[in-house]
């Protein structure tokens, strides 16, 4: 686990669209430098509306959010989001270095020309993510988990040490999520926040420091231990079979 002042914290957020003004409701929590956090509950819980609200995406209608106690209004750049791989264009004709250079452009400026520390910044991040010699291919002819590791360094590029990861491992092999967490690894080591949404409640219990389990409420924050009981689980996903295994509670069906 990281250090001990907070990285983000939210308070009494509420948020959502025109459609469905309060889609999440009341959710506070704290996260510390360095964390990661798994973000867990059934489709439409609120897990992406969370992470727009966070990100500057959605606004807010109650609470507040900051980022290294700084409001969320004015440290957007701090944090970096990572959308689902169906929410992305992938034909799209761009390269890897262009992708990762789109986390500049807050810095950039518009109409403006990359310079000597953008490149240096856009190096720097592809570096860190493993695709320093990606740079020049084609985003279409990346694998899932390439992809999902470029989509990183764009955030870090933005210089961004908060990064919220909405269902990165969804539709990539094992290799790819073991690459994927290696990326994750080494970033921890640099004190880089994490937030990642996830449907896989093996990875959350074996991965993660805490769980943040939420169904448009909050239902539940805390290590694998708190979180995982057949209490929290009734009242994240309604009612269920499940199994024990190795002390956690695994929802294997949801109705």
């Amino acid at each position: 686990m990281g250090g001990t002042s907070p990285a983000l914290v939210v308070r009494s957020i509420s948020a959502g669209y025109s459609t469905v003004p309060r889609a999440i409701e009341d959710i506070s929590f704290s996260v510390n430098i360095g964390e990661r956090i798994a973000v867990l509950g059934p489709n439409g819980a609120g897990k992406s509306t969370l992470f727009k609200a966070i990100v500057g995406l959605i606004d807010f209608n109650t609470g507040e959010i900051s980022i290294h106690e700084r409001d969320c209004r004015t440290s957007h750049a701090l944090v970096g989001y990572v959308p689902q791989q169906n929410r992305v264009d992938w034909d799209f004709p761009a390269t890897v270095r262009d992708v990762v250079m789109m986390g500049r452009l807050r810095k950039i400026g518009w109409f403006h020309h990359p310079g000597r520390r953008d490149r240096a910044a856009v190096d720097a991040a592809l570096s860190r993510v493993g695709m320093a010699d990606k740079g020049k291919r084609g985003i279409i002819d990346l694998s899932g988990g390439e992809r999902q590791r470029v989509f990183i360094a764009r955030a870090l590029a933005q210089e961004a040490d908060v990064l919220l990861l909405d269902e990165p491992f969804s539709a990539v092999d094992a290799t790819a999520e073991r690459e994927i967490l290696d990326v994750l690894d080494r970033l921890r080591e640099q004190q880089v926040t994490t937030l990642i949404a996830t449907h896989d409640l093996n990875l959350a219990s074996t991965r993660f420091d805490r769980i943040l389990l939420i169904r448009r409420h909050l239902v539940a924050f805390g290590t694998v231990r708190e979180v995982f009981t057949a209490e929290n689980f009734a009242r994240a996903y309604g009612k269920q079979v499940g199994v024990f295994q190795d002390g956690a509670f695994f929802v294997i069906d949801e109705h």
